[in-house]
This record gives C-alpha cells, structure tokens and sequence, in this order.
C-alpha cells in the first residue's frame, strides 16, 4: 500500500528544477507579450540586443529574436514608432493599426516560449500571452488618451520615455527575476479588473 502512495505522490510532484524552469519559461512568456503590448519593436531590439550580447537565454522557440535582420527591422520600425508619437498630436490610427499587430504578436511571442511543451501548453500560454498584450496594449492607451486630454500633464515625448523606461525594467526582470516579473504582473491584472 505504501507502495501505491508513493507512485501516486510521484505523478502529481513537481521536482525542484523543473518548477524552476517552468517559472523562468512562463516569465519569459509573459513579459514577452506583456512588453509587446507596450511596444512591440522595442520589445524585439531590447530582447534580440539582450540575447545577442549574452544577457538573456532564450528558450529555443524564440532563437529567431536573435537574427540580425529582424532585429534591424524591429529598429527601424522602433525609430519610426519613436518620431510618430513624439510628433503627431492624434496618432489614433497608428495604434488602431498597431492594436492589430501587437496582440496577435504577443500571443506568438508566448507560446513562442513554450514551444515544444505540447500543444496545450502553447496554445494555452499563447492565449494569456495574446490577452495580457491586449490588456496592456489599452491600458496604456487608454492611459495616453487620459493624460492628453487632461490638458497636457505630460508631453507626447516625456509619455512615450517612461513608458519605454518601464518596458525595459519590466524585460531585465523577467529575465533576472521570473518570480518577480510573474508576481507584478500578477498585481497589473488586479489592478486593472478591480
């Protein structure tokens, strides 16, 4: 019977390591489409750099964020993203293109992490990916929309620095402390639904 227990025990635990591991992966995920949602091309050149130069291990769905080419195009796009939203004062189109691009890219991005779990799991993570980036991606319009219209609280330029400041931090944590990323964004959520 003690037998029986252990078997039992053991298909229901989870090792140590391979918690671990998991939690790294799901952070990696996670704040992948969480900075996706933010901005997507600073997102690719923050992470391609930070895998490039050896500050950050991808899961090998995500090795392609290391290409050269894509991340000069993510630049290229991050630069022209930079000078839209620092100088136009009704850049309502940009983000309503950018909606569509950014959620279904988050999404990937998530299960991009998992790739190789099974199908479940990337699907799973795909669709959480896919909908922090959408939560994000409003809030921080609805954010921008907000601070614009209160009469100019802060510039186009001094919004669009912070934010990119947050993304960075948000993304140097998630590689360095997963427990901690997962735990904040955690707390985003709530946040936003309370």
């Amino acid at each position: 019977m003690d037998q029986l227990v252990v078997e039992l025990a053991s298909l229901f635990t989870l090792p140590l390591e391979r918690f671990e591991h998991m939690v790294i992966i799901i952070a990696i995920g996670m704040g992948l489409a969480w900075g996706s949602g933010i901005n997507l091309y600073a997102t690719l050149v923050a992470v391609g750099l930070m895998a490039l130069f050896g500050h950050a291990e991808l899961p090998n769905g995500l090795e392609l964020l290391e290409n050269h080419i894509l991340i000069a195009v993510a630049g290229v796009m991050y630069i022209t993203e930079f000078f839209v939203s620092r100088t136009v004062k009704d850049d309502t189109g940009w983000d309503v293109v950018h909606t569509f691009i950014y959620i279904p890219a988050g999404g990937m991005m998530a299960a991009g992490a998992v790739a190789g779990s099974g199908i479940v799991a990337v699907v799973g993570i795909g669709v959480a990916g896919a909908f922090l980036t959408h939560l994000t991606h409003n809030s921080i319009l609805g954010a921008k929309h907000y601070l614009f219209d209160r009469g100019e609280i802060f510039s186009p330029a001094a919004s669009s620095m912070v934010k990119d400041i947050i993304l960075l931090a948000g993304l140097w944590t998630g590689f360095h402390f997963p427990m901690l990323l997962i735990t904040l964004l955690i707390g985003f959520i709530i946040f936003i639904y309370s």
